[in-house]
């Protein structure tokens, strides 16, 4: 072989390398994904400007509904062994503005924001309410403090059965843990509650900017979402 053909051949390999490389499922799902906003009026919403693009949804809307959930998690460890002293599990709550159930659709889109996490397992809503939720400033989850900050995730489904990026359903989630929250906020601009009998009912209204990084795949930075905004209504039992 001559020379000029070996380094030829060489030069080929290596842009093959790099400009073949195939793209990550995650990154794939990403790229089929579409972020935008139909304007509404709705009382309760999230809204914000993604990469420059506006991306919103509303209650109402769509079938998009708001839920307050509490959720249990291992947070630390390789296996998820309760008797492993390594392993810690925590418990927390989590603002949603989803879909309902029946109108979940491949690559379909919702907002949520998770509270700081509790070692005690058996606090309720209300309780993690008052002990995280107040008028002001509120700490954003970054990649030094994921336990004790609120964690802003953009969430994206995948349906197996419709599913051709390769993410065998695995839900996508862009969130602020993944990396630095420089030039970031989080703060409650609203906040209203009302007891009636054994409920409580809180008002709350959400402003933020922050930048999302892409969990599970090397948690690459996605963007910048920025003048973001969620107003929701939730019930507890006090």
């Amino acid at each position: 072989m001559k020379l000029s053909t070996f380094f030829t051949s060489i030069a080929f390999l290596l842009i093959c390398s790099i400009g073949c490389k195939e793209e990550s499922p995650l990154m794939k799902a990403l790229d089929a994904s579409t972020f935008e906003c139909e304007e509404r009026e709705s009382d309760y919403f999230f809204e914000g400007t993604l990469n420059g693009e506006r991306v919103c949804y509303h209650v109402g809307y769509d079938d998009y509904e708001m839920v307050l959930r509490k959720s249990t998690g291992f947070t630390s460890g390789a296996l998820l062994d309760p008797d492993n002293p390594s392993v810690t599990s925590r418990t927390w709550a989590t603002f949603s503005i989803e879909p309902a159930d029946y109108a979940w659709e491949h690559l379909s889109q919702f907002f949520q924001i998770e509270t700081p996490k509790f070692s005690n397992l058996d606090i309720g809503k209300d309780s993690i309410l008052k002990s995280t939720i107040s008028l002001g400033k509120l700490p954003i989850t970054d990649e030094a403090n994921k336990g004790n900050n609120f964690n802003l995730k953009l969430m994206i489904l995948s349906k197996s059965s419709e599913d051709d990026e390769g993410l065998n359903g695995q839900t996508i989630s862009l969130q602020t843990s993944g990396g630095k929250q420089e030039n970031s906020h989080l703060s409650v601009t609203e906040l209203e509650t009302k007891d009636i009998g054994a409920k409580r009912f809180y008002t709350i209204t959400f402003e933020f900017s922050c930048d999302l990084y892409s969990f599970g795949d090397g948690n690459k930075k996605y963007g910048r979402l920025e003048d973001g905004k969620m107003r929701i209504w939730v019930e507890v039992d006090k």
